[in-house]
């Protein structure tokens, strides 16, 4: 005979799986901010690709969450579609944090503070 395991349905777990995903991606950024070489002009391709990794997740996810909230609107699930619209509004502001988390992390100010 075999049992059955109970596996939490992936309707529920799903958005709050994205915002673990949107809150390790700021992560990273802020990790790769300290990373970055201040003597360039320009940033490097890892500075950048890590940027368009950023805002290309962030926007892919946030149009799925868009479009999940309408579905939820359709089928008159109006508490699935507050919580995609929630989502997508979170992901689409994680971006900016991103940005913000790489910025401050770069130990650029301080080097050209005490001239390096």
């Amino acid at each position: 005979m075999r049992t059955k395991t109970w596996i939490a349905p992936p309707r529920r777990a799903l958005p709050w799986f994205r915002l673990g995903l949107a809150g390790s991606l700021v992560a990273f950024c802020a990790w790769q901010g300290l990373g970055v070489d201040c003597r360039g002009t320009l940033p490097d391709a890892r500075t950048l690709l890590t940027l368009l990794a950023l805002v290309g997740v962030q926007g892919i996810t946030a149009i799925g969450a868009l479009g999940a909230s309408l579905l939820a609107c359709v089928r008159r699930d109006w508490r699935r579609a507050r919580c995609e619209a929630v989502v997508a509004v979170l992901m689409l502001l994680v971006v900016p944090v991103g940005v913000l988390a790489m910025a401050g992390t770069t130990p650029c100010g301080e080097c050209q503070e005490d001239g390096c």
